[in-house]
């Protein structure tokens, strides 16, 4: 068995999905299971709005960028062992 690596999102990559077609729920579910490395300063997050990124994606890309590296939903962690 073969193990592949998922490729880091960026910006770029959200903006590109959009511009592709790709629905909210589908852009939101490749977030929440990919590596992220999101750039969301303001100047940033004004560009992905110009370029007409939903801001339910952008709401997902800060949540994703908000959670603990290595940790991703649907998953726990037992803290003090």
């Amino acid at each position: 068995m073969k193990l592949e690596k998922i490729p880091t999102l960026d910006n770029e990559a959200v903006i590109k999905l959009v511009e592709a077609g790709f629905s909210e729920g589908t852009i939101i579910k490749r977030i929440e299971n990919s590596p992220a490395d999101f750039d969301l300063s303001a100047a940033r997050v004004a560009e992905l709005r110009r370029r007409r990124v939903p801001d339910t994606i952008i709401s997902a890309m800060t949540a994703a960028m908000s959670e603990e590296p290595g940790l991703r939903k649907g998953t726990s962690k037992t803290k003090g062992i």
